[in-house]
């Protein structure tokens, strides 16, 4: 896995991450363990877990600091964000209101544990964050959960514990790059919104592949994103203004990224309709449009998305 090709897989985590309905103290971190240079070490229910090189990477865009590392042994993955972030203490616990940080852990692309959904608790702190250098440090601990279904078909919660998080002179990206070749573009309450970067990314919820399309303007720190099933086919489609299970088609707008205080508003009402995809090439070609409004309903304040179009290739 390619660095950046990494921390764009984080970025559309963090959308997706973010949609989720999700009261718990965090865990301390054990400040005794300390990852080498260019390293990230965690224990994972008391077997080791490392990466370094290729497979990890951190950013820092926007105010929101994210890291994460792939085990190529096993295939295990864990990524952190925590949006406002600076060099301090941060939980990333399950919480009652709108979680300011998310710890996930998966192997092999599967239903990832996650440390906002109930039973989660975890701390990350962030020694460094070097603009100059473009490095971060820092260490971590976290218990993640998840839910899936037994051989008797009931719903179970199945638990991660992961300690003795370190990393350490880790590289650290300003900036989400784009592929290239991606695009959206849409109008919100009528003014033209053009965005810098533009990816989309196959990846897992809920045991349910899932594509995340995610466009952001670096000026403005405006973020408009699209999740919608992998299996998708040509069609017109209604919007939900949360993902639940994985299958609901929805749009986000977040007026102002990782300023830490901002909740993605979701779609309610809104359509998609898919134009064309070519499963060869991974092309995803349609247009959309509706209404983003606080899923939660404590902010009022709502967007018209207007004029969608877009023409991605997945990741």
């Amino acid at each position: 896995m390619k660095k950046f090709k990494l921390i764009k897989l984080l970025f559309a985590f963090i959308a997706v991450a973010t949609l989720m309905s999700c009261s718990g103290d965090g865990d301390s971190t054990d400040d005794d363990v300390v990852a080498e240079e260019g390293v990230f070490l965690a224990t994972v229910d008391g077997a080791q877990f490392t990466s370094s090189g290729i497979n990890v990477g951190s950013g820092f865009v926007d105010g929101t600091f994210f890291i994460g590392a792939q085990d190529p042994t096993t295939n295990e993955q864990i990524t952190l964000t925590v949006q406002n972030a600076s060099e301090g203490t941060f939980d990333i616990g399950f919480v009652t209101t709108t979680p300011l940080g998310v710890a996930a852990y998966n192997i092999d692309g599967g239903n990832a544990y996650l440390s906002i959904t109930e039973g989660g608790t975890g701390q990350i702190t962030i020694s460094k964050i070097d603009i100059e250098n473009q490095l971060s440090s820092g260490t971590f601990e976290f218990v993640a959960t998840r839910e899936v279904f037994d051989s008797s078909g009931n719903i179970v919660t199945e638990t991660v514990t992961v300690t003795s998080g370190s990393f350490t002179n880790i590289f650290m990206s300003l900036e989400i790059p784009g592929d290239g070749v991606s695009s959206l573009s849409a109008k919100v309450d009528g003014v033209d919104f053009n965005p810098d970067s533009v990816i989309a990314i196959e990846t897992s919820f809920l045991g349910i592949n899932i594509i995340n399309i995610t466009a952001n303007d670096n000026d403005t720190n405006q973020n408009l994103s699209l999740t919608l099933p992998a299996d998708i086919v040509v069609g017109t489609y209604e919007m939900s203004p949360l993902l639940l299970s994985g299958d609901e088609i929805i749009g986000t707008y977040n007026p102002n990224l990782g300023d830490g205080t901002t909740l993605p508003f979701g779609s309610e009402p809104g359509t998609l309709t898919i134009t064309g995809f070519d499963t060869s090439t991974g092309t995803i070609e349609g247009t959309f449009e509706f209404t983003a409004i606080d899923p939660f309903f404590i902010d009022p304040t709502t967007f018209e998305i207007t004029n969608g179009v877009f023409s991605v290739v997945l990741q």
